[in-house]
C-alpha cells in the first residue's frame, strides 16, 4: 500500500493485489459533532478519486436518510443533506452489502443509528463487479466490522443504478422518457424484477 492522501478525518491508499485491479482506498472518520464533519465533507471531494476503482470506508458518524435512524429525536435534516450533496457530488453508491442491517449505536434507551457505510464509484463497479459488504455483528465496539470481499469477473445478478433526482430538471427530460417507452416492444414481463 502507498499512502496517496491523508486529511483530517480521512486517508487515502492506492492498494495493488495480485489477481485484482489497482485500487484506492479511503478510510473515513467523520467527527462526532455536525459542524466538524464540513471539512471532511469538503476534503473529500477536493480530493476525489477519478478514473480508476475507489472505494470509501468507515464511520461517517452522520446517516443517510431517516430509515437508518430509530428512536430518540431525529437530528436536523441539514446534516443528512450536507452528506447525501457530499455522496452525490463524489458520484459514489453505497456498496452492496450480505449479512443483516445492523445499526452502529445502541444507547441505553435503545436508539439505533447506521454511520457505518462503503461507498465505491463506477470503475470500482465495473472493475469488481462481484465485490461486496459483509456487514459484521459488533463486538468489543459500538460499531459494525464492514468487510469488504474482492472478487472480479462476470456480473450475472442485477447491477446497481443511481438514479439522480436533478435529471428531472433538464428540459428534454419528460420527451426523453416518453420515447424511450414509446420504443418500447416488450409485453412488461421482463420488467417484473424492477423495484422502486
Amino acid at each position: 500500500m502507498l499512502l496517496c492522501c491523508c486529511s483530517r478525518g480521512y486517508g487515502t491508499a492506492c492498494v495493488v493485489m495480485p489477481g485484482l485491479p489497482d485500487f484506492n482506498l479511503s478510510t473515513v472518520y467523520g467527527a462526532n459533532i455536525y459542524g466538524d464533519r464540513g471539512v471532511l465533507w469538503k476534503s473529500l471531494v477536493d480530493n476525489m478519486v477519478v478514473g480508476v476503482p475507489w472505494v470509501i470506508a468507515g464511520d461517517f458518524n452522520i446517516f443517510k436518510n431517516p430509515a437508518h435512524f430509530r428512536g430518540g429525536k431525529l437530528p436536523e435534516n441539514v446534516a443528512m443533506e450536507e452528506f447525501k450533496s457530499c455522496i452525490d457530488a463524489l458520484d459514489v453508491t453505497e456498496l452492496a452489502g450480505h449479512g443483516t442491517w445492523c445499526s452502529n449505536w445502541v444507547s441505553r434507551e435503545g436508539h439505533l443509528r447506521k454511520l457505518d457505510y462503503v461507498f465505491c464509484n463506477l470503475e470500482w463497479v465495473q472493475c469488481l463487479p462481484q465485490s461486496y459488504v459483509h456487514v459484521q455483528p459488533p463486538e468489543v465496539s459500538d460499531h459494525c466490522l464492514l468487510s469488504i470481499y474482492l472478487k472480479n469477473g462476470i456480473v450475472t445478478g442485477p447491477k446497481p443504478f443511481k438514479y439522480h433526482r436533478f435529471w428531472e430538471e433538464h428540459p428534454d427530460y419528460a420527451d426523453l422518457i416518453r420515447c424511450c417507452w414509446a420504443g418500447y416492444d416488450g409485453d412488461g414481463s421482463d420488467l417484473d424484477g424492477v423495484r422502486i
